[in-house]
């Protein structure tokens, strides 16, 4: 009887602490929530990676500032693929079927 109180006693411990450590939150976590205002509201922050008041740059701007890298066609060789063939004579080889195909 005493090692059936045991194993049960354990296993409530182990489900106690379970529960107890999953809904904790740490120091960090607690102090990252956003401060109430007397209003009852949080304040309003501006769009992600934006000017903390809002403020952005238009879009057209933004799009500029964009960096562009250049094209690069090595590895590439178009007569690797000689299986591209007019299969069925209408004019299309296979990779064109396939792109139509796949683009509806």
């Amino acid at each position: 009887m005493p090692l059936r109180r045991f194993g049960l006693l354990s296993a409530a411990l182990l489900a106690t602490a379970a529960l107890t450590a999953c809904s904790a939150e740490t120091g960090e976590a607690a102090d990252s929530k956003p401060a109430v205002t007397e209003s009852g509201s949080t304040p309003a922050s501006g769009a992600p990676g934006g000017a903390p008041d809002g403020a952005g740059i238009p879009l057209a701007e933004a799009i500029k500032k964009i960096p562009v890298a250049a094209e690069k066609r090595t590895g590439y060789e178009r007569d690797s693929f000689k299986h591209w063939v007019d299969e069925d004579g209408d004019g299309c080889p296979t990779r064109q079927e396939v792109l139509l195909a796949e683009a509806v």
